[in-house]
């Protein structure tokens, strides 16, 4: 039961995270909610799968560029989910750097608000 509500907290936290990024990047779009929460949950699939891979195999370029590969690993996250689902659409490049740093900073926001709960709550 702990599992699927950590599931269905990391896709709220991902829809969040997506709605603020399309929100704030002009040249990205989404059709609707529906396409978000699908984003949601492809996103939060493929940052649970297909991510650590990736930085498993990228560890020597990550090594070498001091963690700027990882940025690239995040953008291909992006793209691949507009890639996936048919209401996303992002427009090149730099739209995706835009949604990729949006991601970062309001996940950081959301991980720091939701840690300071975790906390409160231990108290």
């Amino acid at each position: 039961m702990r599992h699927i509500r950590v599931l269905l907290v990391s896709w709220l936290l991902n829809f969040i995270v997506l709605w603020i990024a399309f929100a704030v990047v002009g040249s990205a779009t989404a059709s609707g909610v529906g396409a978000l929460i699908a984003a949601a949950a492809v996103f939060g699939l493929l940052n649970t799968f297909l991510k650590p891979v990736l930085m498993l195999l990228g560890l020597p370029l990550r090594i070498i560029t001091l963690g700027l590969v990882t940025f690239l690993i995040d953008m291909a996250m992006v793209a691949i989910t507009a890639w996936v689902i048919a209401g996303i659409q992002v427009g090149g490049f730099v739209s995706v750097a835009e949604i990729t740093i949006v991601v970062w900073i309001a996940n950081m926001i959301l991980m720091l608000a939701v840690g300071a709960g975790r906390a409160a709550a231990r108290v």
